[in-house]
């Protein structure tokens, strides 16, 4: 499973150091990168870079590791879930829902440590320590709280055809669907009523649905990254076009329209110039001008309404 985690691991790394641009440049896209370096975070305590059992003496030992990895799980799929809130307008409240994320770990906080018994540092601790009943109880919390934070996510989707969206309910899905086997497992390993083999099997279960559905999630963001890129490079065309048009034909151009982001207001209020100059005969365009003017008023009509209702 180390290569799994590695591979995950290599995938977010990737994410991260690609998505700097967009996080310093836009804020919405900070939520984002933070749950991508949170995750990544996560990932590193199961040890595909530095072994667990380094990472885990260095915080006091007893596999406090696996304590950090769920805190660090649990805030990374939060920032997740307001992210894909944000996408498309949906509307996202980070400080209204972060109350979600630090109750659902002061849930699983507590028993972990009222066990008096978590012994040297192990891989897949809550497996290992199934049969402690403050761990079995932890670790079933932990997973509860990832499924609540998770179904925000796959609900925040629905209802939208989008391949972006598409991957967070596939994603989404996923993980709780991981989790669930997770929990089942460690229920009949915790009363010891089914076989260790099979038992051993169905662990994987969890691992074979939660990690790729981390990285359908995360491929969901960057699709959504490359989308708003691609549609900003489009609008600025539009936009150059229009006010090419006003300069070649000996208009003024605005200066407030200079040294500003195009977006599908300032397209629209290029149209509006254009043609109360040809209102008033003081243009006439040629036919490659009305073509891209047409163009230019079909695509405003459509994208104006959707960015109206968004804000509303």
């Amino acid at each position: 499973m180390r290569y799994l985690y590695l591979g995950v691991f290599v995938v977010l790394i990737a994410v991260l150091i690609a998505r700097i641009p967009a996080a310093v440049r836009n804020r919405e896209s900070w939520m984002t990168w933070l749950a991508v370096l949170l995750a990544c975070l996560a990932i590193m305590t199961l040890g595909p870079v530095i072994p667990i059992e380094v990472l885990d003496s260095w915080l006091g030992g007893t596999n406090i590791v696996w304590l950090v990895q769920c805190v660090l799980a649990t805030f990374a799929f939060w920032a997740f879930a307001e992210a894909a809130k944000a996408i498309d307008g949906i509307g996202a409240h980070p400080l209204r829902t972060i109350p979600v994320p630090v109750l659902g770990c002061a849930l699983f906080t507590l028993p972990f440590f009222l066990s008096r018994n978590r012994g040297p540092t192990v891989e897949h601790f809550s497996r290992v320590h199934a049969y402690d009943l403050t761990i079995y109880v932890s670790a079933l919390t932990y997973m509860a709280g990832l499924c609540w934070i998770v179904g925000g996510i796959v609900r925040a989707s629905r209802g939208h055809t989008a391949p972006g969206h598409r991957l967070f309910r596939t994603g989404g899905v996923a993980i709780i669907g991981g989790c669930i086997v997770e929990a089942i497992t460690m229920t009949v390993d915790h009363l010891r009523i089914g076989n260790p083999a099979l038992v051993h099997i169905a662990y994987w279960g969890f691992d074979v649905l939660f990690y790729p559905g981390v990285i359908l999630i995360v491929s969901g963001m960057v699709y959504f990254s490359i989308r708003r890129i691609s549609r900003a490079c489009r609008i600025r065309r539009r936009a150059d076009n229009l006010r090419k048009i006003i300069t070649q034909n000996g208009l003024p151009s605005l200066d407030d329209e200079v040294g500003h982001p195009a977006d599908t207001y300032t397209v629209y209020s290029l149209l509006i110039r254009i043609n109360d100059h040809r209102i008033l005969g003081n243009l006439t365009l040629s036919p490659i001008e009305a073509t891209l003017v047409a163009d230019s008023e079909a695509w405003v009509e459509a994208d104006l309404p959707q960015m109206i209702e968004a804000a509303g």
